[in-house]
């Protein structure tokens, strides 16, 4: 059941910075994976929504999930 519809006109393209999420994975001693996600999240602000429920705590506004 889907109880969210998205309009498709909302959704934008995302601009990356490299630099901005290697910057993080060490700062937050992250995958370079990890920390685009992360940078992605925090740029747009937008909930990072994963299993890595420390990944999640460094955005301040995720949401865990548990599998």
């Amino acid at each position: 059941m889907v109880d969210k519809v998205v309009d498709a006109s909302a959704l934008a393209a995302v601009f990356f910075n490299e630099q901005g999420a290697d910057a993080m994975a060490e700062r937050h001693a992250l995958s370079f994976h990890d920390a685009s996600y992360l940078w992605v999240a925090q740029h747009r602000g937008a909930p990072l929504v994963s299993l890595d429920s420390r990944l999640v705590d460094l955005t301040g506004q995720g949401a865990p999930l548990t599998g």
